[in-house]
């Protein structure tokens, strides 16, 4: 027996089938020059947006400390050329001026290192820690309903949520729980439910269906359509 597969029988990579017992299937466009291999490339690495700034900045800081270390060293070997012969008591390297040169930008690195906050780091870490604590004890973020609170996971969130500018989400699901209650029906023209109810309520129709075959086959599709579950009490 031939079979013919075309686009409709194709599952990309990370696809998922459900619903099925069994299937027949063929490994296709596999192997490293295939187009989907190539173009998956490694994740890159996260990073929190405050870390990258800082770590850029003392990256500057750094440049800045050395070009006033060069600048200094080149100031205190005119300096030293020009009063070598009236200051004979100070060590000066007389006859190396590469190394005397190399020691002045020694000198005066360790001089301008406070330019660099080596505490910086230290410092956001403790403020992000009192900062995730105070979320995970915030009551005005209490849900009485699941009885849960909020949980930072990252220590970086809410500088995270300081930096959102833009908000951009779909009707469901992304602001929302994404939870669609049942509320209203029509069934043959009928309609059963009201809005008022949070939930569906209406014994006419639970009456109806035991006796009517249209309100029967309604309520059997709902049955056997993928995984809704109807139930009375």
């Amino acid at each position: 027996m031939n079979l013919l597969l075309g686009i409709d029988q194709l599952l990309l990579r990370g696809a998922r089938l459900k619903n099925t017992s069994w299937i027949f299937g063929a490994v296709i466009y596999t192997g490293h020059d295939a187009k989907l291999l190539m173009n998956s490339k490694t994740a890159p690495l996260k990073g929190c947006t405050v870390d990258s700034r800082t770590n850029n900045r003392i990256i500057f800081l750094f440049f800045v400390l050395l070009t006033l270390a060069l600048v200094s060293a080149a100031g205190a070997e005119f300096w030293r050329s020009a009063n070598l012969p009236a200051m004979w008591y100070l060590s000066f390297l007389e006859n190396d001026a590469r190394a005397s040169f190399a020691w002045n930008v020694l000198t005066f690195f360790i001089l301008y290192n406070n330019l660099i906050p080596i505490s910086l780091q230290v410092t956001l870490e403790i403020v992000r820690f009192f900062q995730a604590t105070y979320i995970n004890n915030d009551v005005e973020m209490y849900d009485p309903n699941s009885d849960s609170c909020a949980v930072a996971r990252t220590s970086n969130l809410n500088e995270e949520l300081g930096l959102v500018k833009f908000v951009m989400s779909d009707k469901t699901g992304t602001l929302t729980r994404n939870v669609m209650k049942f509320k209203r029906v029509s069934v043959a023209g009928m309609m059963f439910g009201d809005n008022e109810n949070d939930e569906f309520c209406d014994e006419s129709l639970v009456n109806r269906y035991r006796n009517d075959p249209v309100f029967f086959a309604f309520f059997m599709r709902g049955l056997l359509s993928h995984e809704r579950l109807l139930g009375f009490s």
